[in-house]
């Protein structure tokens, strides 16, 4: 049997091995990033 045939019956015997669940993606404060707006007002020709 070739390396090839071995590792497609491995992958109809066990199909959950081959795939794995991805964990969902939280960023703590995320949400509150995407909401937040805000400005810094700048004085007309005050760097010198």
């Amino acid at each position: 049997m070739t390396k090839l045939a071995a590792a497609a019956l491995l992958l109809l015997l066990f199909p959950g091995a081959a795939s794995a669940q991805l964990r969902p993606f939280s960023c703590v404060g995320a949400e509150q990033l995407e909401e937040d707006v805000f400005a810094i007002p700048f004085a007309r020709r005050a760097a010198t």
